[in-house]
């Protein structure tokens, strides 16, 4: 998804979700956008799922784990992320 990462920043993507390296180009994105990370280590998810209230394929479903997901939480701290790499649309209501 890196290689997409900021023209979706660009387009006003918010947040992307994931447990993995960020090139240098989606760093420089990220805060030129004023964009954010939220990162988790691998088996996390299973713990932080429990936050996810409402989840749903916004675009590229065939993508899988890659597609971009809107989703709605509760309690969901700053530093926590599921484990599953995906993006958060602020189009998503």
């Amino acid at each position: 998804m890196d290689k997409f990462t900021p023209a979706l920043l660009k387009l006003g993507l918010k947040a992307t979700v994931g447990k993995g390296h960020r090139g240098q180009a989606v760093k420089d994105a990220l805060r030129q956008y004023k964009g954010v990370y939220m990162g988790a280590i691998g088996g996390a998810g299973a713990v932080l799922s429990e936050y996810v209230k409402k989840a749903e394929v916004v675009a590229y479903e065939d993508l899988g784990t890659e597609a971009i997901v809107g989703s709605r939480s509760t309690a969901f701290r700053p530093s926590s992320s599921t484990t599953v790499t995906a993006a958060i649309s602020t189009r998503t209501g």
